[in-house]
């Protein structure tokens, strides 16, 4: 089973929070159009950086999550076999 990080919740706490201050500082100097034109760069960019920094790894050997769910497994199967 999977469990978000609290580091999640926090940048999303921090999204939800600051978001509406910054988007309408935003849309007061360019307007309303112009600052929907913003959110999409804002949201390509993440698209991109996050394909460079993790995407571009799912499935191969260099896949943390598939590192950190065989280690998982191998402290699982350390544990069931000093209990029996």
């Amino acid at each position: 089973m999977v469990l978000p990080h609290p580091h999640t919740f926090i940048a999303l706490d921090m999204g939800l929070g600051f978001g509406p201050y910054i988007l309408g500082a935003v849309k007061e100097v360019v307007g309303y159009t112009s600052m929907f034109h913003v959110t999409v760069v804002v949201a390509l960019l993440a698209l991109v950086a996050y394909y460079l920094l993790y995407g571009r790894y799912v499935g191969t050997e260099r896949d943390l999550s598939l590192k950190a769910r065989a280690e998982e497994e191998e402290i699982r199967n350390r544990k069931r076999n000093n209990v029996a």
